[in-house]
């Protein structure tokens, strides 16, 4: 399901993406993310969506290895592949998304630059033990 939301990203079918997310769907991103912040539904998260592609000439989301299960959550390694859009200067820019899903599409997507930042917010997802 994770691989088929980066197909709709980077193909930019908005529709084909946003079946995959609940229709209350949350997208948070790491504090230091240039515009970064928190985005619910879909006209919030598409309104990022469009400045946050806008600044680049050309943008391409990667996963980098295989995504792992933590507390309930995938935790996944992935990286952006960009262009400047003035500039044309390529970069890459890692980082590690947590998703969780609730009925089979995804509830909430969470993106952090370090690793133990996604791993600490995907143990605080879980459910506290009884």
């Amino acid at each position: 399901m994770a691989r088929r939301l980066v197909e709709a990203f980077n193909s930019r079918d908005r529709e084909a993406l946003f079946a995959l997310m609940s229709p209350g769907a949350v997208m948070r991103t790491d504090p230091d993310w240039p515009g970064g912040g928190e985005f619910r539904g879909r006209a919030e998260m598409e309104t990022f969506l469009d400045q946050f592609e806008d600044s680049w000439g050309s943008i391409t989301y990667e996963t980098v290895g295989e995504p792992q299960e933590v507390a309930g959550a995938l935790l996944w390694p992935s990286r952006w592949a960009a262009q400047g859009k003035s500039s044309g200067i390529e970069t890459k820019m890692d980082f590690w998304g947590v998703f969780t899903f609730v009925d089979g599409v995804f509830a909430q997507m969470d993106f952090f630059f370090s690793r133990d930042d996604a791993v600490e917010h995907a143990r605080s997802l879980a459910p506290a033990a009884e």
